[in-house]
């Protein structure tokens, strides 16, 4: 395993972690490479202490190293311990594979939401002068993503929009329980910048448009990054259980 070197750092997910502490990533370390496709990784810590990891539970993983980041499963095989030091016996159940950029891997993904944007409303004269601004109107139209990715999403509109628009998109995403729908009428709203708008084919839909999410926090940024990774990991989970 080429992409894999002694001493790389491993961030690993699993099952019960997903359920209990969706946004923890276990931190390990990869250690060797086994006969029959085994490996060797450090036990990895959470709060002091071993995180429990029982034989036959599935792990996803992910590394960075110079050319990127890769994913990969596998299946606990044991606990070793050798001296003082704890370390997981693994079987590999999937490739080592190159993954797109966190913020650039996008989900096809079909979500009806809706589009706002803020339009000065003022008061003109009889003479066509401005006299002075009023409130803002808030104006929304209906759309339809078609991808999502950690950075922003490509969607169907029936209105047209100019790069550099700033617009918000709202959308029935449930970052609690990601794969699954939020409850009915719940959706969450992203301040977005406007890349570039073109026609569309579609009969119901006049413009196809491409947002960048506007976060204002890292933490706006690695719950989306997080929403993404739950439906890859679901992805290859399906894959692999169809044998691809």
């Amino acid at each position: 395993m080429p992409e894999l070197e002694l001493g790389t750092r491993l961030y690993i997910k699993t099952d019960s972690s997903i359920e209990h502490h969706p946004e923890l990533a276990l931190v390990s370390v990869f250690e060797a490479t086994l006969p029959d496709n085994y490996v060797l990784i450090s036990a990895p810590f959470y709060k002091g202490s071993f995180y429990p990891l029982h034989p036959g539970e599935t792990l996803y993983v992910h590394f960075v190293n110079k050319d990127g980041r890769y994913d990969f499963m596998c299946a606990v095989a044991e606990r070793v311990r050798q001296g003082g030091l704890h370390f997981i016996k693994a079987r590999l159940t999937s490739k080592i594979a190159h993954s797109q950029r966190r913020d650039h891997y996008r989900l096809q993904r079909t979500m009806k939401g809706t589009l706002s944007t803020e339009k000065a409303d003022e008061l003109i004269d009889g003479e066509g002068n401005v006299v002075s601004p009023v409130d803002a109107l808030i104006e929304q139209t209906e759309c339809l993503t078609f991808d999502i990715s950690a950075g922003g999403v490509c969607l169907y509109a029936r209105k047209s929009f100019a790069p550099q628009d700033v617009v918000t998109i709202s959308l029935p995403i449930n970052f609690e329980n990601p794969l699954e729908a939020p409850p009915a009428g719940r959706f969450v709203d992203f301040v977005s910048e406007v890349m570039w708008c073109k026609p569309s084919e579609r009969e119901t839909f006049d413009f196809c448009v491409g947002l960048r999410f506007l976060f204002e926090n890292n933490r706006e940024r690695e719950r989306m990054v997080q929403y993404v990774f739950d439906h890859q990991r679901e992805m290859l989970q399906q894959k692999r259980l169809r044998g691809f």
